[in-house]
């Protein structure tokens, strides 16, 4: 726990957060359906990944997009190591999966560190410092 104290409900959540967040993921799911259309199925679909407009400017948006939005969750969330455990459950699935796959289709589908992976890393680090911040005698909260 991260010593404060909790009484929010569903009505306190700011819905601006909720409904980016769900825009991110929604980007980032279209994002890839459409790389394992084109990239692992072999379909000639979305020829626009390859224009230097999408892998260098729109991929990276929406990937800061979703890693800002998780990171400002971050402050909001009331345990972050437990949010950091479960992702890190659903990544370690994620690398099971595709490892699994990779062997049955005999193809390289591992994903061994992506996106959900470094959330995780940067969720626990982030529940890290603010746990060292609160029993830090010397830290000074602004209210």
């Amino acid at each position: 726990m991260n010593g404060r104290k909790h009484s929010r409900s569903r009505q306190d959540r700011i819905w601006e957060i909720d409904a980016w967040r769900g825009f991110s993921v929604l980007l980032m799911l279209f994002y890839h359906f459409v790389y394992d259309l084109r990239y692992v199925f072999g379909y000639n679909v979305a020829a626009y990944q390859e224009n230097p407009w999408f892998y260098l400017g729109l991929r990276g948006l929406i990937v800061l997009g979703f890693l800002t939005t998780a990171g400002i969750s971050c402050s909001f969330s009331r345990n972050n190591r437990r949010r950091a455990g479960r992702l890190l459950a659903v990544a370690l699935a994620l690398t099971l999966v595709t490892g699994f796959l990779s062997f049955w289709t005999r193809t390289q589908l591992t994903i061994w560190f992506n996106v959900l992976h470094l959330l995780t890393v940067c969720t626990f680090l982030w529940s890290l410092s603010s746990e060292r911040k609160e029993n830090n005698p010397l830290s000074v909260e602004h209210s």
